[in-house]
């Protein structure tokens, strides 16, 4: 797969600037890898699995996961552990009319469209709305 360590940007925001941060590969098999990073500021685990898939389509994966301590919202002076996790697919034919060597575009067209759900420069991002039930 990639590299070990993974090293990955933070994101830039007005109140940050980008970070990169080193992602040391804890597990790997023929068809998926995994890395880890340690946030010693939030106490958060962040863990990225990339994998394929190949028979007579071809499937990519990205997945992140974090997990980590909150405190509690119904007791006082208790944590509670949260997880939460953000993955994206790709299904693609081996061969045929939108192969990648045909029109190598179309993935990055396609991630272009679901980063467009994410980003908004006016307001808080659409698909943001959606995931905290907002209209």
């Amino acid at each position: 797969m990639f590299a070990d360590p993974l090293v990955i940007a933070s994101r830039i925001t007005a109140k940050t600037t980008g970070t990169n941060y080193s992602f040391p590969r804890t597990g790997s098999s023929a068809d998926k890898s995994t890395y880890e990073y340690f946030d010693d500021a939030t106490g958060y685990t962040w863990v990225v699995t990339l994998g394929h898939q190949r028979g007579r389509r071809g499937r990519f994966t990205a997945r992140v996961d974090v997990s980590g301590l909150t405190p509690d919202l119904i007791v006082d002076g208790q944590n509670s552990r949260f997880s939460q996790s953000c993955y994206v697919v790709f299904d693609c034919p081996i061969t045929g009319a939108v192969d990648g060597i045909t029109y190598p575009s179309i993935p990055n067209d396609m991630l272009g469209i679901v980063g467009n759900l994410l980003l908004s420069a006016a307001a808080a991002p659409e698909f943001i709305r959606v995931i905290k039930g907002e209209t």
